[in-house]
Parts: structure tokens; C-alpha cells; sequence
């Protein structure tokens, strides 16, 4: 008795091979330049979510998955949480610009390159002193970020991380994704509110 197969479902994947291949490449070579641990990368196109790449090194041989290390099995990608450093300076943006505290135009002094948080000093890169609030960004000025902070106070920067989905999955078609970890804000100090910003 044969019985005839029934009709299956199609599977797009949104994979740029071609993309793939140069961020396998170009992440492997930066971590061995720059002596890291590790490193990962995911590219995603802004206007879809789609992930376009997405990679981990040192990764492994699917093939000869028992001759693997432990950690490097993990897609570090989904399943590890990492401070998003700099590139939350933008979420600070956002809520200071919703909140309309802030325009881009508006200058801030940046103190010559720190500022004293609670017991602890944080620095910029390099000096910076009265700078608009789009050179803050483009310098990516840690003293001016955390001023535009403070104008718009914990609470509204706490609601735009939300917003975000910091804290919360994606809901990515791939196993034992992280949640990542947004603290609420009776639980911040002194100090992490300027970490945060």
C-alpha cells in the first residue's frame, strides 16, 4: 500500500549567504586583531526585523558537534545578555525628544570629559566641553547623554527602554532566547542611573 505524501509548507529564510559569508569572515578577523574572547554579530534589516546575518566566533562544526567546546555550542547571539554600552545612548534620545526636553540644537557642557555619578566618576573618550545635543550623540559623549538624562529623569528613560522591548524577547524562531535584563527603577542607585543614560 503507497500512500501519497502530503503537500508540506515552504520555508523562507531571510539569510543573506552573500552577507553571511563577509560577516563570518570580517568577525573572525576582529576578534583575532583585537585579542577578544569572542564576538558576535547580527545584521538585521531596519525596515523588516528580518535577520539578514547572524554569527558567533569562535563558533563550531555543526558536523562534529561532540568535538565542540561547551560555550561555543550557545548562538551567543539569542541566548547570552551583554550591556548594550553606547548604543543605548539612543534610547535616552528618544525618550528626551518624546518628552520634548531637549532639541537638537540645545548645548550642554561636558565638564571637559567626566562627571562625578553618585561615588563614581564617569569619563568620555576624550575632552569635550559646551557641544549641542547632536554633537553629544555623534561623539557619543557619555557627560552630555547623562545631563540630557537627568532633565528627563528615571522614570521616562525606564519607559523608553521598555518600549524598545529591553528586558523582553523578540519571539525569534530560534531556541533559548535571553530576555535580557531591565532592572525597574526603585532598584537603580545613584550609581547605575548613570550607566544607564
Amino acid at each position: 500500500l503507497v500512500t501519497k505524501p502530503l503537500g508540506g509548507h515552504d520555508i523562507t529564510l531571510t539569510i543573506n549567504a552573500r552577507l553571511q559569508n563577509i560577516v563570518e569572515e570580517e568577525l573572525e578577523k576582529q576578534v583575532i586583531d583585537t585579542g577578544s574572547e569572542s564576538g558576535t554579530v547580527v545584521a538585521i534589516n531596519p525596515e523588516t526585523g528580518e535577520i539578514l546575518a547572524m554569527a558567533n566566533y569562535p563558533d563550531f562544526n555543526p558536523n562534529r558537534r561532540t568535538r565542540a567546546d561547551y560555550p561555543y555550542l550557545a548562538n551567543r547571539a539569542v541566548q547570552h545578555v551583554y550591556e548594550p554600552g553606547s548604543t543605548f545612548k539612543l534610547v535616552t534620545a528618544a525618550a528626551a525628544f518624546e518628552a520634548n526636553v531637549v532639541s537638537p540644537e540645545d548645548e550642554f557642557d561636558c565638564e571637559g570629559g567626566s562627571i562625578t555619578i553618585g561615588r563614581r566618576v564617569i569619563r568620555d573618550h576624550k575632552p569635550f566641553y559646551t557641544i549641542s545635543f547632536r554633537k553629544v550623540i555623534e561623539n557619543s559623549s557619555n557627560v552630555g547623554t547623562i545631563k540630557v538624562a537627568q532633565l528627563l529623569g528615571e522614570r521616562p528613560l525606564w519607559q523608553m527602554a521598555n518600549k524598545f522591548g529591553y528586558g523582553s524577547r523578540t519571539g525569534i524562531d530560534l531556541p533559548a532566547e535571553s530576555r535580557g535584563i531591565l532592572r525597574k527603577v526603585d532598584s537603580w542607585s545613584a550609581n547605575s542611573y548613570g550607566s544607564i543614560a
